[in-house]
């Protein structure tokens, strides 16, 4: 929980010395020359940034401390649970080694009981010969002396087995007691040590850095945008541009068209009123032949003007079919 407490004073100073710079270029935008107050806020920045640096700095060498002394407590609780669980192993396997033991000396008991009874009772044939039944006594005496040797040795080790797991036990209630001190400790851990170890100050640094290189990529990504912005609004300028033009071109193709088309009208009137005028006055001068080949020669060249507009109507009109092609173009563009 300290950690991050530290941490966001950190980013609180940070971020107040930040919207302090802010304010002060904008000032300087605004005024272009440093002032009084301009100069106080710089000198009241600067004492911050110091200031930071020294929190900085403190930080780091208490984050490393406590981190060792952190990575210590860690190690020996560590140890100490793994003692602990080697230690209730051992206990288990002597405990079952003792009930062996145990259930070993009771079943000699039992056969150096009825040895002894054999050997007090005299049931050893009453009527065999004395060398049968002192045979019969030495391998008694034999065995009774054997089960005897086995039994002291058996309670040899046993007692060797209770002395060792006593001392186990001892050392397994040590170690428990070493684990509770040692969570105790790791419990109770102050921040100022943490805050001075040197993992503590590498976490510091790297945050300083990420955050540093966070607001870089932040200004260039906000250039990217402005830039964008930019060049959508250039771009858009000249669709618009490219819009107007292909309007504009339209307009006066329209206009050329209709120009074409009244006149052509005019000049079909006039033709027609011409061969109206050619009609009457052939009629009226079928002998003057000279004037009818002028006539014929002047309707020719009127017919010949007559189609050299048509043409010229027929090559607008392409004109503007191919403007207003080259215009769809532009607008799916």
């Amino acid at each position: 929980a300290f950690a991050p407490a530290a941490v966001a004073r950190l980013v609180q100073g940070l971020v107040g010395a930040q919207r302090r710079a802010h304010d002060l270029g904008q000032r300087l935008a605004a005024r272009g020359e440093l002032g009084e107050p301009g100069r106080a806020l710089l000198r009241e920045l600067l004492r911050e940034h110091r200031r930071l640096q020294d929190l900085n700095l403190q930080l780091q060498e208490q984050h490393h401390r406590v981190s060792l002394e952190l990575a210590e407590l860690q190690d020996k609780a560590s140890s100490a649970e793994t003692k602990v669980l080697e230690m209730g192993t051992t206990l288990e396997g002597l405990q079952w080694d003792s009930a062996k033991l145990r259930k070993r000396e009771g079943r000699l008991d039992r056969h150096l009981a009825e040895a002894l009874e054999q050997l007090t009772s005299g049931s050893y044939g009453s009527g065999s010969s004395g060398g049968f039944q002192g045979g019969q006594i030495t391998l008694s005496m034999q065995k009774f002396e054997m089960l005897n040797a086995e039994l002291e040795g058996n309670q040899d080790l046993a007692n060797s087995r209770m002395a060792e797991l006593e001392k186990l036990q001892l050392e397994l209630q040590q170690a428990v007691r070493g684990h509770e001190r040692l969570k105790v400790a790791l419990r109770s851990l102050p921040e100022e040590a943490v805050k001075e170890t040197l993992e503590y100050k590498v976490l510091q640094s790297q945050f300083s850095l990420l955050y540093h290189e966070s607001l870089q990529v932040k200004t260039q990504l906000d250039e990217a945008r402005a830039l964008l912005l930019a060049t959508k609004n250039s771009h858009l300028r000249h669709i618009e541009h490219m819009e107007s033009d292909e309007l504009g071109v339209q307009k006066r193709l329209r206009t050329e068209v209709i120009q074409l088309e009244d006149t052509l009208a005019q000049v079909r009137k006039e033709y027609e009123m011409l061969r109206i005028e050619f009609e009457q006055n052939l009629a009226a001068n079928e002998q003057a032949g000279p004037i009818n080949r002028e006539m014929r020669h002047l309707i020719s060249s009127l017919q010949n003007h007559n189609h050299q507009l048509k043409g010229d109507v027929q090559r607008y009109k392409r004109k503007l079919r191919e403007v207003q092609a080259e215009a769809g173009k532009l607008r799916l563009q």
